[in-house]
């Protein structure tokens, strides 16, 4: 575990270094420096592991080969290129790992530095939240979903027209981006804590009543061997809902606690959240509803930032920061120490093969 932490604590000194000199212009070269130098420890880690990773030796590595001999491959055609070309180059599924490590790493550092309120802090989330971990693992959804993440900038902005160009790049590594086709809508939408507490309720409500619909609709899809398969059971954690509603419970504290109700980058982010558990929720009787989960989560690092903001109070905030940080320690604690989620334990490089 102690790479990971060193990893960890080199990021976010380097990033807390770049945005101390990011606000004068003559040391803009320095910026840089810093900012590459605080992406280089997390995405060496994750480009130089060897079957660290669930799906490394089980998942990719077959398929590296599979797809290049034209036995196999991924529905989606982004991911199968980025094999290919990487074959072309080494005959070696270590280059394609790097690759997309780099490519996801890139894209979640480039929203952080032209996203967050808090860099450093951000990153910390990104480890501790366990989403880091999960890049190495899932590795295909986790790349369409820093894509997502370096796209909602367009969303921001109102240009759709870039926004679902990106979003078409994500959907080519990982279909579950279809899911963020709808969000561009969700972005001026005005929280309502009464309304989702009723929508939280009618969820509880249908599960039965769902569980038949979507197994239907299921059942209509590609992904009809689910239901037929080892991952047809329940995936549902008592763990994971009670740590996703915890965090929804503090996000709306701190929505609650500040005038501000018309911050559309909050709302639309705690939208987000809301939906995340409204999935979980839903991995009761639909099997795999973690996976969309996930792919809502992975705005944690940018809102929980820009949430103690809106603490006004100096001591409140301070005793807000200290829960997240015991929300997201217990998270990564009971996921990556207890359970054994990810294996990323231990550690170990392509060197050592």
């Amino acid at each position: 575990m102690h790479i990971y932490v060193i990893g960890t604590v080199l990021a976010v000194l380097f990033a807390k270094f770049a945005m101390n000199v990011k606000p004068y212009p003559s040391l803009k070269k320095s910026y840089y420096i810093w900012a590459v130098l605080s992406f280089l420890p997390l995405f060496l880690i994750s480009a130089l592991r060897y079957d660290v990773g669930t799906d490394y030796l089980y998942v990719y590595d077959p398929f590296f080969h599979a797809i290049n001999a034209g036995e196999n491959e991924f529905s989606e055609i982004g991911f199968n290129l980025i094999n290919r070309i990487t074959y072309l180059i080494v005959d070696d599924s270590a280059l394609m790992f790097a690759v997309v490590a780099f490519l996801t790493l890139l894209f979640t550092f480039l929203a952080y530095y032209q996203q967050s309120v808090n860099v450093s802090y951000s990153i910390l989330i990104f480890v501790i939240s366990t989403i880091y971990f999960n890049s190495m693992n899932q590795i295909r959804q986790n790349l369409a979903m820093a894509i997502f993440l370096y796209a909602m900038k367009y969303i921001r902005r109102r240009e759709p027209i870039k926004y679902y160009l990106w979003i078409l790049l994500a959907f080519s590594m990982h279909t579950s981006s279809v899911l963020f086709v709808p969000l561009y809508f969700v972005y001026n939408l005005k929280v309502n804590v009464k309304a989702h507490f009723i929508l939280m309720l009618g969820v509880f409500a249908t599960l039965p009543f769902m569980q038949v619909l979507i197994r239907v609709l299921i059942s209509l899809t590609p992904y009809a061997w689910y239901l037929n398969s080892m991952y047809s059971t329940s995936g549902f954690s008592y763990v994971q809902f009670a740590y996703t509603l915890m965090l929804l419970v503090m996000l709306y504290f701190c929505y609650l606690n500040s005038k501000d109700t018309e911050d559309k980058d909050y709302n639309f982010m705690l939208y987000m959240h809301l939906f995340a558990l409204i999935f979980v929720t839903y991995s009761a009787v639909i099997p795999q509803s973690n996976r969309l989960m996930i792919s809502m989560t992975v705005i944690q690092p940018l809102i929980v930032p820009k949430a103690l903001l809106r603490i006004e109070e100096k001591n409140r905030r301070i005793v807000v920061f200290v829960i997240f940080l015991m929300l997201f320690g217990f998270k990564v604690f009971h996921d990556i120490c207890i359970q054994g989620w990810y294996d990323v334990l231990p550690y170990q490089t392509i060197f050592s093969r």
